[in-house]
């Protein structure tokens, strides 16, 4: 998974709004000597390139066999019902492939309701949040949509003439409950667009520039620490060279 991010809004700055006098975007613009860092940082693989949230968790590992036993129940039954939809002879052929994507999108899935793990960087912890709130305001969504078409019984109808037509449907969610609602989830989805696009690609673009920085800093400090060592055993061994010459002139003295 990637995002080709762009936006340098300012952290604070309201969504949308660039018409205040003085208005000065903060820019998370990555430096084009961070260039390839930056592209390493943005493309890493959602779930063998983090760990799991529970405590002590590992990167995915996949079994060196993949069959149907390697799953949960839940997941053995999605995968058995794609595997109905393929001609016979292919399914054994298919089947490891399945289980493996099976086994992939739970761990996708669970990273996205719980996050990665602690090693993450502020990149991949703010990419999964933004996906989690998504989510979140998915599934309000569909609790919303569900309940607008909740019927709870049909009203008989008739014309002018008294002929049956179509009966009228009577909503669980009514009145102002039911405006309450639909505002509710126009609100929401108005939300999600903005988290797929412009709010969601500014709070990427400024957890990308700061793990640069930090990862750049690392980095840094990593090299200083084995010059520093280098440095340590070089001045060791000039010491211990200058004690040896220390001796040998003392016997060169002494030999006079």
């Amino acid at each position: 998974m990637s995002d080709d991010i762009n936006s340098t809004t300012p952290e604070n700055a309201a969504e949308g709004d660039t018409s205040s006098v003085g208005f000065n975007p903060t820019s998370y613009d990555v430096a084009p000597e961070d260039a390839a860092l930056a592209y390493t940082i943005r493309n890493f693989d959602p779930v063998f390139d983090t760990v799991g949230p529970v405590t002590g968790g590992e990167a995915m590992k996949f079994p060196d066999t993949l069959t149907l036993d390697a799953l949960n129940s839940e997941l053995r039954s999605r995968v058995e019902v794609e595997l109905e939809g393929i001609a016979a002879p292919q399914r054994e052929a298919a089947t490891p492939r399945l289980v493996a994507q099976a086994l992939y999108d739970n761990a996708y899935e669970i990273r996205i309701a719980g996050g990665p793990g602690e090693d993450a960087n502020d990149y991949q912890r703010e990419q999964f949040a933004v996906l989690n709130e998504q989510y979140e305001i998915q599934q309000e969504i569909a609790r919303i949509d569900e309940g607008l078409v909740d019927v709870i019984r049909w009203e008989p109808r008739f014309d002018e003439l008294g002929k049956p037509i179509e009966p009228e449907a009577i909503f669980r969610t009514n009145g102002p409950l039911r405006d309450a609602e639909i505002m509710r989830k126009n609100e929401l989805n108005y939300r999600l667009k903005l988290l797929k696009g412009s709010e969601g690609e500014r709070r990427l673009q400024k957890a990308l520039y700061e793990t640069v920085q930090q990862t750049k800093a690392l980095n840094e400090a990593q090299e200083i620490e084995v010059e520093a060592k280098a440095l340590a055993a070089s001045n060791e061994r000039q010491k211990r060279v200058e004690e040896r010459a220390a001796s040998h002139a003392k016997f060169l003295r002494t030999e006079r």
